[in-house]
């Protein structure tokens, strides 16, 4: 028994040779725990119409269509909605006629992209990043190291995600300082690390500070300070080995 232990022991180590990359694995797993299932989809009584069963299985019985209605609401017009929704379904065939009929193609492109990055947000957020970075190509830009690169040589396109991310955290960062009194905000993980950001949320929070001066119950009110985590991007390891630590100190 030992022996075998000892062997399973050593295949570990050489699939997570570091005490990081265990941890990252412990992290990934207890998620993948923890999160929604995976949704199943079963269709019966085909019998060789093909075309209507890829039509199911495009619009996911119509919970694609559902999605974009939970994320757009009152936003989106019906035909935008259902515009956006072929889209998803029928990209190749959508993008040759929109090309075809389109005045301003850059603007579609642009106004489109966003719609489809906010639906993805929404679709992807009972999925682990592993799952989500699988189902995607090889060569997707998924690295945020290439986005900031992209942000730091002044962008414009990077540059407008990152002030719109930054203004989206600064309002949640403004909401608790005024319920709560909050005096100091740690932000951690590998973007902390990332000088341009801090710079950019400090920024839109104090921006926003400065929009209400002058309001009635700003008076007292503390100006939050936002600072990088201690641990940075290691924050998680440290966690964890922590978490452990504990556990194995009750255990004795």
């Amino acid at each position: 028994m030992e022996k075998q232990r000892l062997h399973y022991y050593e295949q570990l180590a050489e699939l997570y040779p570091t005490i990081g990359k265990a941890s990252t694995e412990i992290i990934n797993l207890q998620s993948i725990l923890y999160l929604p299932k995976g949704t199943e989809h079963f269709l019966s009584d085909i019998h060789g119409e093909f075309k209507a069963f890829s039509h199911v299985l495009r619009n996911g019985s119509g919970a694609v269509r559902t999605k974009i209605d939970d994320v757009f609401g009152h936003t989106l017009s019906t035909a935008d909605k259902m515009s956006l929704a072929t889209l998803i379904y029928y990209p190749q065939k959508k993008i040759e006629l929109v090309r075809q009929t389109e005045d301003d193609i850059e603007n579609w492109y642009k106004i489109t992209l966003y719609r489809l990055i906010e639906v993805c947000k929404t679709v992807s957020s009972k999925y682990t990043r592993s799952k989500v970075r699988k189902a995607l190509p090889e060569d997707a830009p998924l690295d945020g190291r290439s986005f900031f690169a992209a942000a730091n040589a002044g962008e414009p396109e990077a540059l407008e995600v990152l002030r719109r991310f930054c203004h989206a955290v600064a309002v949640q960062i403004y909401n608790l300082t005024v319920l709560l009194d909050v005096e100091k905000v740690a932000i951690g993980g590998g973007i902390s690390k990332q000088p341009l950001l801090l710079e950019s949320l400090r920024s839109a929070y104090d921006g926003l500070y400065a929009s209400r001066a002058g309001q009635a119950y700003m008076e007292g009110l503390p100006r939050c300070q936002i600072v990088p985590c201690a641990f940075s991007s290691e924050a998680n390891q440290v966690g964890v080995a922590a978490a452990y630590f504990e556990a194995m100190q009750k255990k004795c």
